[in-house]
C-alpha cells in the first residue's frame, strides 16, 4: 500500500479539474454529483460527491490524452461516515484497462491534508476510486498531480590535475 497522510506541501498543479469528464456509478441526489469532487472546495459538508448505496460504487475522472500520474489525494468526508471509505481503491487506467491499483486498508484520514496515494509516474487516461462490497462512496475532493521526478544533482566536475613538469625544463 502506497498511501499515507502527509503533513507536507505537494508541488505542481492539481489537474483533476482539467479532466474531460467526471462520473460516478450513481448519484445519491442531484446536489451530490461527481463534479463536486473536482471543484476545489474541501471541508464543506454540503459539497460532496455521493453515490447511492450500491455494490462496488465508483467515481472517476477521464482525460483526453494520457497523463503521467504522480500523486492522487483523497479528501474524506469529515462530518460523518468516514468509515464508508474503508478499503478505498484508487486505480490508474489506460483505455479502460487497469494499469495500477492501490488499495487502502483502513479508514482514510479526515484531516485537511487528505490521504496521499503515490503512483510515481504511471501513465493512464483515467483515475478511478471505488469500494468493494455494498456501500455509499462519499467524499469531499480528489486532487491529481502529474509526475515530476526530482532531478538528479549534477555530478561534481573532475578535479584538475596539476601539470606535469616537462623533462626538458629540468635540463640546464
Amino acid at each position: 500500500m502506497n498511501a499515507f497522510s502527509f503533513p507536507r506541501k505537494l508541488t505542481g498543479t492539481n489537474i483533476a479539474p482539467q479532466g474531460s469528464s467526471v462520473s460516478q456509478s450513481s448519484t445519491h441526489a442531484d446536489k451530490y454529483g461527481a463534479s463536486k469532487a473536482v471543484d476545489g472546495i474541501k471541508g464543506i459538508n454540503s459539497n460532496l460527491a455521493i453515490t447511492n448505496e450500491e455494490f462496488q460504487p465508483w467515481w472517476k475522472v477521464k482525460f483526453d490524452s494520457p497523463i503521467s500520474v504522480g500523486n492522487v489525494v483523497f479528501y474524506n468526508r469529515k462530518d460523518c461516515c468516514a468509515e464508508r471509505a474503508r478499503y478505498l481503491t484508487v486505480q490508474v487506467l489506460m483505455s479502460g484497462l487497469v494499469v495500477k491499483t492501490i488499495k487502502f486498508d483502513g479508514i482514510p484520514t479526515t484531516a485537511d491534508s487528505g490521504e496521499l496515494f503515490e503512483f510515481h509516474g504511471i501513465t493512464g487516461d483515467e483515475v478511478k476510486l471505488s469500494l468493494p462490497g455494498k456501500d455509499y462512496l462519499n467524499f469531499h475532493e480528489v486532487e491529481i498531480f502529474e509526475y515530476s521526478p526530482t532531478p538528479e544533482p549534477p555530478e561534481p566536475a573532475p578535479k584538475p590535475t596539476p601539470p606535469t613538469p616537462s623533462p626538458t625544463a629540468a635540463i640546464q
